[in-house]
C-alpha cells in the first residue's frame, strides 16, 4: 500500500527539484524588488504606532493604532473616517491589536476599541459605522481576533481566555468561553498572544500561541458553532527577551507558521511536525513582529524594519524587499496578492514614531 504524502515530503522534494523552480524563484525575486512604496502616514502627531491593518477592498484600508484609533484611508491617502465606538470606560486604551474583515467583506472586527482595550468592536465595512462591541466578554486586553464565518469571531485575551462570539442583528453574543486556554491560572505567564484560523466548508480549526508561559506553547483547536476543543499542543524554544516578538499565520488546512524571536518555523498541522526552520532577518535588531503565509511564500517583518519573504520551494534564499522607516509591527497582502500594506513605528514606548506604507 502506498504511503500518503506529507507536506514535509512535498516541500523537501520541491527543494531538490531546483531547476524547474529556478524560473519561479527569479520571477518572485523580481516581483518583490519591483514593489514601490506609497506612504500613507509618517510621524502623524495624532497617531502613535500602527499595531494592526487590513484591506477593506481594493480602494480602502483600515489601520489600528497604539493610541486606540481606527482610521480608514482611501488609496488616494485621504483620511475618510475615524471609527469611534461609544465610550465604555474612562481608562485609556492600550491599542487596537487586530483588525479583521469577515469572509463576505461586510463586517470588520477590532481587537480593542477607542475606549476599551478589553472589548471587541464590530463595524460596518461599507458605511464605516460602529455596530456593537463586547464590553463584558473579556476582562483584559484583547490581543487578536479572527473570523471563522461571516457572523462568528474568535478572540484571545492577555489573561489567557479564548472566546467564540456571534454577531446577530447588530448585537454581540458570547457562544463559548475557555478560561486560561494555555494554563491553569490567570498568571501573566499564561497569556495568549496571537491566533489564526484554518477554514474549510466542513470544519474550522484555529491555532493559538502563548510565548511567555513556562512551557512555551502552541495549541490547535477544533471549532464548532457552539464550542472550542483543544486537539493537540506542543512546546517551542524562545529567549525570554523576545516574548513580545511573536507571530502566527496559516496558509491552508495543513500548514502554519510560527515566528518567535529570531526563528521562523513552519509546521504540518496534521501531526505538528516541523517542516522547516529559518533564521529571521531581524535577528540582530530584535524579533519577528508580523508574518503572513500566502501561496508558496512566507512574508515577515519585525524590529529591524525590513520586509522580507521566503519562497517555500527555496527556503534558504530569502528575498529582502524594502527597509521601512522603523519597526514593522503589522502587514497584510491584498486579495490579488499584488499589493502589500505594512505599518508600525518605534518599539520605544516614549517614541511616537509612526508609519504606514503600501508597496504596489
Amino acid at each position: 500500500m502506498k504511503r500518503p504524502r506529507s507536506v514535509s515530503n512535498d516541500l523537501r522534494d520541491r527543494e531538490l527539484m531546483s531547476r524547474p523552480f529556478q524560473k519561479c524563484k527569479t520571477l518572485f525575486t523580481s516581483f518583490l524588488k519591483s514593489l514601490k512604496p506609497r506612504m500613507v502616514i509618517k510621524d502623524d502627531e495624532h497617531t502613535d504606532k500602527i499595531f494592526s491593518c487590513c484591506w477593506m477592498n481594493t480602494g480602502k484600508i483600515a489601520l489600528g493604532s497604539k493610541c486606540g484609533s481606527i482610521i480608514i484611508y482611501s488609496l488616494e491617502f485621504n483620511v475618510e473616517k475615524i471609527v469611534e465606538f461609544p465610550r465604555e470606560r474612562n481608562s485609556p486604551c492600550s491599542g487596537i491589536h487586530g483588525l479583521k474583515l469577515n469572509p463576505c467583506k461586510t463586517l470588520v472586527a477590532s481587537a480593542g476599541t477607542n475606549s476599551n482595550s478589553n472589548s471587541i468592536g464590530i463595524f460596518d465595512a461599507e458605511r464605516l459605522e460602529p455596530l456593537c462591541s463586547s464590553s463584558e466578554i473579556h476582562s483584559d486586553s484583547v490581543f487578536s481576533v479572527c473570523w471563522i464565518s461571516n457572523s462568528q469571531v474568535i478572540s484571545v485575551c492577555r489573561n489567557g481566555s479564548l472566546c467564540l462570539s456571534s454577531v446577530k442583528d447588530d448585537q454581540f453574543q458570547l457562544d463559548f468561553k475557555q478560561e486560561f486556554a494555555h494554563g491553569l491560572s490567570s498568571d501573566k505567564s499564561n497569556r495568549v498572544r496571537d491566533c489564526d484560523v484554518f477554514s474549510s466548508t466542513s470544519q474550522h480549526k484555529i491555532v493559538t500561541l502563548s510565548p511567555v508561559a513556562k512551557e512555551k506553547q502552541v495549541k490547535l483547536w477544533d471549532v464548532t458553532p457552539a464550542s472550542i476543543e483543544a486537539t493537540s499542543s506542543f512546546g517551542f524554544e524562545s529567549q525570554a527577551e523576545y516574548f513580545l516578538s511573536t507571530a502566527v499565520a496559516t496558509r491552508d488546512e495543513n500548514v502554519f507558521g510560527l515566528g518567535v524571536g529570531r526563528r521562523i518555523n513552519l509546521y504540518d498541522n496534521r501531526n505538528s511536525s516541523l517542516i522547516q526552520s529559518l533564521d529571521s532577518m531581524d535577528h540582530e535588531d530584535g524579533g519577528v513582529r508580523s508574518m503572513s503565509l500566502c501561496g508558496n511564500y512566507i512574508t515577515c517583518g519585525g524590529e529591524a524594519g525590513i520586509i522580507y519573504s521566503y519562497d517555500l520551494r527555496f527556503p534558504t534564499a530569502v528575498v529582502k524587499s524594502r527597509k521601512a522607516p522603523s519597526a514593522i509591527l503589522t502587514h497584510c497582502w491584498d486579495d490579488t496578492q499584488s499589493s502589500l500594506l505594512l505599518g508600525g513605528g518605534s518599539i520605544r514606548l516614549s517614541n511616537r514614531e509612526t508609519f504606514a506604507t503600501i508597496l504596489c
